[in-house]
């Protein structure tokens, strides 16, 4: 069924109509009152328990969030990969810079508490990498350490762990504080060994993004992930 939203604009407030779902969607993101006639309610109100926003959130478009329209989280999950690749991203210069002629230069897959990129051709283009962004909020003027194993294989370029803050979300007044990326690197063929990266994470920091990559040929695993304040 239809319903109405109205919009607050220079020159007053507007109406428009959308499917109910939108509206409700664009009501719990912005925080915004929904009304509903009283009969409606009496007649099909009923009582629920745990998230009342979360499926009208969830998918929904957020600017400058994750693709796909998931929402920020605060803090991260799905470090194990039970749920497979759930929350993270998979991607890299492979796939943006020259369109569609290597993007399948590299493969993500996941094993048991693990996670794997390899090349998927003997010369692959840049490089790949797997993700998770968060927002920053809780994390500001602190020092932030993401850890894990990582294990490689016949890697020619490099692999490893990488740590990143970005500028805030949305609009801001005066300037803002320019993206920084952490690093620790391998090569060539390693057991499972444990790594860190560290960052100093801005107080007006926006996003904090954490992950791993490989560029070039060979095959990268990491296990047991972890992000943690270091002071």
């Amino acid at each position: 069924p239809p319903a109405r939203i109205a919009l607050g604009t220079a020159r007053g407030t507007r109406h428009m109509t959308a499917r109910l779902g939108f509206c409700l969607a664009l009501a719990a993101a912005a925080g915004a009152p929904v009304r509903v006639a009283g009969g409606v309610l009496d007649r099909l109100a009923a009582p629920v328990d745990g998230d009342l926003l979360g499926p009208f959130l969830e998918g929904l478009p957020v600017p400058g969030g994750p693709r796909g329209g998931r929402r920020w989280r605060f803090e991260p999950c799905n470090l194990t990969f039970a749920d497979g690749l759930d929350w993270w991203e998979f991607g890299g210069s492979f796939r943006r810079d020259v369109g569609e002629s290597h993007g399948h230069d590299y493969a993500c897959t996941v094993g048991d508490r693990s996670v794997t990129i390899r090349s998927a051709v003997p010369e692959p283009y840049g490089f790949a990498t797997l993700r998770q962004t968060i927002a920053a909020d809780d994390y500001r003027d602190r020092a932030v350490v993401f850890g894990a194993e990582v294990r490689t294989d016949d890697v020619a370029g490099q692999a490893g762990l990488h740590l990143m803050t970005g500028p805030p979300l949305g609009p801001r007044e005066g300037p803002a504080t320019s993206p920084s990326r952490t690093t620790a690197t391998v090569s060539g063929s390693r057991d499972w060994t444990r790594h860190e990266v560290r960052a100093q994470v801005p107080g007006d920091a926006g996003i904090l993004a954490f992950g791993f990559f490989l560029s070039g040929r060979g095959r990268v695993e990491l296990r047991g992930a972890e992000l943690t304040c270091g002071g």
